[in-house]
């Protein structure tokens, strides 16, 4: 992790001229919540996504105990832990889970589960594993022998799974709810807060989204680390030197601030926007069930500060101020990417330098184990996830590389923030109406001139956007070998689509004159994955997008139902 980029004299622009630091294989976007604490065992397990490794600490001796290495693009994440010593983690990566047995530190079996495997969770009434897939289905398998027991099909954009005796529930990343798998509780999702925000001078509503970890709390319920993205209008600005009014977030007074939700009976309380740094990515809660720990991931220019701690308790229903619910920080060394309490403790996990920290109640490191391995600093990578000190990273809206889901309202209209993972060196140019012709205009905007951040050296501009060139679309939600994906391939042809689409390809890279509106047509990589839909967010599922373009641009054609279902069957696997 690099230090603080140069910071300016009044009157003067800094330029970032430090050398670049790149790496073979790039590291993929932090995803947060990659460590398990094994009370059974007494052994911590962290998960590495960009070495494809999970790493052991004994607890007891507070000591690095070996690693076990996973193949080459696994992207080992969540884990859960079944009885008898085995683990079982989810590999983003391969469409897979592997059961680790923790004290002979083997991989026991692998079960290729679904091309967008998320989160897990051990299910004591089935013994089994309950995973959640990106593309909406639920899986359970056989904790002993792998063997599938049961899939259902659910809302897509999946990611946490949550156990309670007979209930299960899962989790939506981007629109923050809690959906019921098994049981009676209702869906659930995060309340809205209005405040009164004296920046802008002016009321406003900051609402729920991007849920970056769900986890359940000791005694009952859940409890989830979320984002809060503002309604209010934005305001663009050309330059510098006028008054920055849309990405800046000094104060909890900006677009997009963190904020912590938690069950009580059949509504969700909430802290409302936290004093914590950008992009928080991973929770965990106090063995009595009242103190989060929340590590930040952000590269901040101000302080090293990654580890937040605070109580769980809701925010005033009279408090319509625009200051921060009251939290205290911890600095550790490194960029901290997950959590966890061992009885009192709490530990930390940090990439660059890739450690473990242990940090004790009353907020003090006493110790570290530093884990092995050449570095994995990329100087693209940590711009991605840089404060430069407006409160704000890239990986704020652009969450593990791809959009928050969420719909900014624009003096000129609203608009859906866009996916970067859409194999973005075959879409320029690039922004909604394609105003950037390449990624040196599109960085210049949105980080040096809405994010307020120091203007890139050539060098570091040329790095940072080879690194987002790097960042995969993700997996279809669906394959293509069944019939009603053969026939949507067909509907898709009959209507037009391929005029413009080139399957997930755009056909013209440009922008197009859709009834008035000039935008691009977009890239429709992993499409099924991501609501909402629309350049302003206008369609919530594929099936209200198809017919929305199909209104738009073949008001002419009228596809059955049937058809409409075919249609949407193979807009899924793209």
């Amino acid at each position: 992790m690099e230090e603080g980029p140069p910071v300016s004299e009044e009157g003067d622009e800094p330029i970032d001229d430090r050398p670049v630091v790149r790496t073979g294989t790039p590291p993929p976007p932090i995803f947060g919540g990659t460590l398990h604490v094994s009370p059974e065992t007494r052994l911590a397990i962290a998960a590495d996504p960009a070495r494809d490794r999970v790493s052991f600490i004994d607890l007891d001796n507070r000591e690095y105990a070996g690693e076990l290495a996973f193949e080459d693009g696994d992207l080992p994440w969540r884990m859960t832990e079944a009885p008898e010593g085995i683990v079982w983690i989810s590999l983003r990566g391969a469409g897979a889970i592997a059961a680790i047995d923790v004290e002979d530190r083997a991989i026991t079996q692998r079960v290729d589960v679904c091309p967008n495997v998320r989160g897990l969770a051990y299910d004591e009434v089935d013994h089994a594993v309950v995973i959640a897939c990106a593309g909406g289905d639920v899986v359970a398998v056989d904790a002993d022998t792998g063997e599938q027991l049961g899939r259902s099909h659910h809302a897509s954009d999946l990611r946490d799974v949550l156990v309670n005796g007979n209930e299960i529930r899962v989790t939506r990343f981007r629109s923050a709810e809690i959906l019921t798998i098994r049981g009676e509780q209702p869906d659930l999702e995060p309340a809205a807060f209005e405040r009164r925000n004296s920046f802008i001078g002016d009321d406003e509503t900051v609402v729920p989204n991007v849920a970056w970890r769900t986890i359940r709390r000791p005694g009952g319920g859940e409890v989830m680390l979320h984002q809060l993205a503002t309604t209010r209008t934005l305001e663009l600005f050309d330059n510098l030197s006028q008054p920055p009014q849309y990405y800046e977030n000094t104060g909890c007074r900006g677009i997009n601030n963190v904020a912590v939700g938690w069950t009580e009976g059949d509504v969700l309380a909430g802290t409302g926007p936290l004093s914590a740094p950008p992009l928080s990515v991973d929770i965990a809660i106090s063995p009595l069930g009242n103190r989060y720990a929340i590590a930040s991931a952000s590269v901040s220019v101000d302080t090293g500060s990654s580890l937040v701690l605070g109580n769980l308790q809701p925010r005033p229903e009279d408090d319509d101020g625009d200051g921060c619910t009251r939290t205290s920080s911890v600095d550790v060394d490194g960029t901290a990417t997950s959590v966890a309490y061992d009885q009192g403790a709490v530990l930390v996990q940090t990439r660059e330098p890739s450690g473990i920290v242990f940090v004790n109640a009353v907020g003090e490191v006493f110790d570290r184990i530093d884990l092995p391995g050449d570095p994995i600093t990329d100087t693209g990578h940590d711009l991605f996830h840089l404060d430069p000190g407006t409160g704000v990273t890239c990986a704020t809206c652009h969450p593990e590389g791809g959009t928050d889901g969420h719909v900014w309202n624009f003096d000129f209209g609203p608009r859906a923030t866009q996916p970067l993972d859409v194999d973005l060196a075959n879409t320029a140019p690039y922004h909604w109406a394609g105003e950037h012709e390449d990624m040196s205009a599109l960085i210049d905007d949105t980080h040096n001139v809405r994010m307020r951040a120091p203007v890139l050296s050539d060098e570091r501009r040329e790095v940072f956007a080879e690194w987002l060139l790097t960042i995969p679309s993700p997996a279809p939600q669906r394959i293509l070998e069944d019939d009603a994906v053969t026939r949507g391939k067909e509907v898709f042809a009959a209507v037009g689509c391929d005029r413009c689409h080139d399957g997930a390809m755009p056909k013209t890279l440009g922008n197009v004159d859709l009834q008035g509106m000039y935008i691009q047509i977009p890239h429709l990589a992993g499409l099924a994955t991501r609501p909402s839909f629309m350049h302003d967010g206008r369609a919530h599922d594929l099936r209200s997008a198809a017919l929305d373009m199909l209104a738009r641009t073949a008001p002419d054609e009228s596809p059955t139902e049937d058809e409409l279902d075919d249609l949407t069957a193979y807009l899924a696997t793209l």
